[in-house]
């Protein structure tokens, strides 16, 4: 009778530890999409703020997405509007 009783404590304390570390999961699973969730949102305001510093917030979606989807997609090209984006930056900071 006493081994089973022990049998049983042991059973409780395993079920205990995996309500706790099941829980504690839980948490930082939660953690984790509350992060990414953060972070892409910062991304989102900062690629807005891009639009507003052109004036562009108030523009149709489909006019800028049509434009955008003529992007470049060659490196030359790329390092050439780079080039555009920080005289703009620079100047839009004066």
């Amino acid at each position: 009778m006493s081994e089973l009783l022990n049998i049983n404590k042991k059973i409780s304390y395993a079920k205990t530890k995996i309500k706790f570390l099941e829980r504690k999961l839980s948490k930082y699973k939660k953690e984790e999409t509350t992060e990414k969730r953060k972070a892409r949102a910062h991304l989102l305001i900062t690629k807005g703020v891009l639009l507003e510093m052109l004036g562009l917030e108030n523009e149709d979606n489909e006019v800028i997405l049509g434009f955008l989807s003529t992007f470049p997609k060659s490196n030359n090209e790329k390092e050439y509007f780079k080039s555009i984006g920080k005289e703009i930056f620079k100047n839009y900071k004066k």
